[in-house]
């Protein structure tokens, strides 16, 4: 209900020309006698959020599968060990002189038995996912993008008082459909 509520008052928007900024970008602005359903899809799919949103999680499934393929980084670590109390600065000589047991270590993970191969494989079946999320989302958004148009095309014309026109044109309805 909500959803169908925030399409239409999009939709409202969008047949109203107050796009503000986004109607710079999306071209001149609509005038809602000639809008059609191809002009009011076209500016709903270039500006609906949630589209954008399944597109990120798409571009970052990706990342991953990039990020999947490649060798783990070395570690570097630093370790103190022990400092002397009566040997710190202060207490006698130059700090470079001090007795200070440092140890400084690197590790490198060796990776065996395909973890590599498994992880990128994983990481690539987790893109498919999201893509075929993103898919969803789309038929999702077009299905309810038209039902509120045809909705907002409806209460328009009875606000005009063009029901019975309206109903005996299907031609226009079809018109507007294309």
């Amino acid at each position: 209900m909500r959803l169908s509520f925030g399409l239409t008052v999009l939709v409202a928007w969008l047949a109203k020309g107050t796009l503000g900024a986004l109607a710079a970008t999306a071209g001149p602005p609509v005038d809602i006698e000639h809008l059609t359903l191809t002009t009011a899809e076209q500016l709903f799919l270039a500006h609906s959020r949630e589209l954008l949103a399944a597109k990120r999680a798409v571009d970052a499934a990706r990342a991953d599968q990039v990020a999947a393929a490649q060798r783990p980084n070395p570690q570097l670590s630093l370790s103190v060990s022990s400092i002397p109390p009566r040997n710190t600065a202060g207490f006698g000589g130059p700090v470079w002189e001090k007795g200070v047991n440092t140890v400084v270590g690197m590790t490198q993970l060796i990776e065996r038995g395909g973890k590599r191969e498994l992880r990128t494989e994983a990481a690539q079946r987790v893109t498919e996912a999201t893509q075929n999320d993103l898919v969803d989302t789309l038929v999702q958004q077009k299905s309810a993008f038209k039902s509120a148009f045809f909705n907002l095309l409806q209460t328009s014309n009875v606000r005009c008082g063009n029901v019975s026109r309206f109903q005996s044109q299907p031609s226009r309805l079809n018109r507007l459909a294309k």
